[in-house]
């Protein structure tokens, strides 16, 4: 068992090399149509046949929603929902728990508190990556409006909420 947190940033170097040679590039990139995922925790196959979760489960008729349990599924039974992309990061992340607390093979509620904390950390975790998508869009948007519209498009924009509040 190992002492180390789960955001060892060695380790992580560590598992996105292997992740790397197993899609078989560096730069990996889903192949389906208009999909920009890039992240290796989320693809799989090998390059030049890599596929993001998602677009895998719908090729081979899978929901493209997986159920996951955040304090694993011995410690609960209940499971959410989260997008198939999603759903690999968390997972990645219980790979590196200690394997008593996510197996619980003897039901300590200790065990099974430290396990609800791990998933609410890493919920926290997958929460934060999918927000810092966020400002990088609003930033690129910006400069879409100011390339087309021009450095006023704001002026533009609240004279039109003004209009339809």
């Amino acid at each position: 068992m190992s002492g180390e947190p789960w955001w060892e940033a060695e380790e992580w170097a560590e598992r996105l090399e292997e992740k790397l040679a197993q899609l078989g590039t560096r730069t990996p990139r889903c192949v389906a149509e208009g999909c920009p995922e890039i992240c290796p925790f989320m693809l799989s196959g090998v390059d030049p046949e890599i596929y993001c979760t998602e677009h895998e489960a719908r090729r081979h008729g899978r929901p493209w929603l997986q159920a996951h349990h955040p304090p694993g599924q011995h410690n609960d039974p209940r499971t959410v929902l989260l997008p198939a992309n999603y759903h690999a990061i968390p997972s990645e992340l219980q790979h590196r728990w200690p394997r008593e607390t996510l197996r619980n093979p003897d039901g300590s509620p200790l065990l099974r508190a430290a396990a609800l904390t791990r998933g609410l950390l890493d919920t926290l975790y997958l929460v934060m990556v999918i927000a810092s998508e966020v400002p990088v869009l609003l930033e690129q948007l910006d400069a879409f409006l100011r390339e087309r519209l021009g450095e006023r498009w704001r002026d533009e924009f609240q004279a039109w909420l003004h209009k339809h509040a």
